[in-house]
């Protein structure tokens, strides 16, 4: 049987100009394929993933077969219903091997080299990735579908960093297909098909446009909190602020504070009061999930702290925010209240 596809490659990495050598004016046919879900494309290359057959199909500039590499199984040659590609900026070919829970790294003209992720939920581990993008510094964005996040590799496969967390509150994700990166190596965050903010890992981390994206990248906790005069009222903890904010949102306004688990300090007294509900050790680093009382109900709260932290459930600890690595939000619209500059 003859299968005809077209498809709609994105081209990152390198100069758009360095495309022109590859024009598909008519359909590729292919004999054998089964069910193309993917492709990118180097300067003189195409690679299609076929799901069903499975195998990571290289083409030259003509549209011509070159290679069909892989086959069923979970070896060094095997796939289970791949489903993402991208090329680096050196050429080499990255597979989202959907079925066996990795990357698989090919050279250009699809010879296996290497497979990073096993499956899991630790950091590091993958669950159904469908989708991986290369940075044009190389860093392999993954989206790590079955464990509602995006991971962030070397081109190795050692982690960088995660982004995102289960769950439908502002910045989280459920099962995520889709990652892509510029030329620039900005990520782009969207809800709900809107653009909420571009900028760099660092750019989205330091200064969130809003809510949405402050939980996107890294994790942050969310407490009610009061401007009063130049202060603001977290709790019994009174920090100073910013003339400018107060002129901006006024005395005794609502706002909604974000602070990160690792800008909260473990004092012994005179901070935020919380009780450990939840001890997560991780050798070098330790996350206590706290309730603290600042509402009507329990607000829960995590702090990060050295592997060293001991601690117990049930325990009454005390942390204090670092008061320049605070964040103000509009508790109605999620804006971030940072002025600019």
């Amino acid at each position: 049987m003859r299968n005809l596809f077209f498809f709609s490659i994105l081209l990152a990495g390198v100069p758009a100009r360095a495309y022109d050598s590859i024009r598909f004016l008519e359909p590729i046919r292919v004999e054998g394929m089964a069910k193309p879900v993917a492709a990118a494309a180097s300067a003189a290359r195409l690679y299609v993933v076929d799901e069903k057959r499975p195998a990571l199909l290289v083409f030259d500039a003509a549209g011509v077969l070159l290679k069909a590499a892989g086959r069923k199984g979970s070896d060094k040659e095997g796939l289970s219903s791949p489903r993402g590609a991208a090329v680096g900026p050196d050429g080499k070919v990255y597979v989202a091997d959907t079925g066996n829970h990795r990357i698989k790294v090919y050279s250009a003209d699809g010879e296996p080299l290497w497979s990073f992720g096993t499956r899991g939920s630790e950091r590091g581990m993958l669950k159904d990735p469908q989708s991986v993008a290369v940075a044009p510094d190389g860093r392999v964005y993954v989206a790590d579908t079955g464990n509602d996040r995006v991971q962030v590799f070397t081109a190795e496969g050692i982690l960088l960093f995660v982004l995102g967390f289960s769950g439908k509150e502002p910045g989280r994700f459920s099962e995520p297909v889709r990652v892509a990166v510029d030329a620039a190596d900005n990520i782009t965050v969207l809800d709900r098909g809107r653009i909420q903010q571009t900028g760099t890992p660092l750019e989205l981390y330091e200064r969130p446009a809003n809510r949405f994206v402050a939980g996107f990248i890294g994790q942050m906790n969310f407490l009610p909190a009061r401007i009063e005069e130049q202060s603001l009222c977290l709790g019994n903890v009174r920090l100073p602020l910013d003339p400018a904010t107060v002129t901006q949102r006024g005395s005794g306004r609502e706002v909604l504070v974000g602070i990160r688990p690792e800008h909260l300090e473990l004092v012994p007294e005179s901070g935020l009061p919380g009780t450990v509900e939840l001890i997560e050790a991780l050798g070098a680093e330790t996350f206590l999930h706290l309730s603290t009382p600042l509402g009507p109900t329990p607000t829960p709260l995590v702090a990060r702290g050295p592997g060293s932290t001991c601690k117990h459930l049930g325990e009454r600890v005390y942390v204090a925010p670092c008061a320049t690595k605070i964040h103000l939000f509009d508790p109605e619209d999620g804006r971030s209240l940072r002025l600019p500059g």
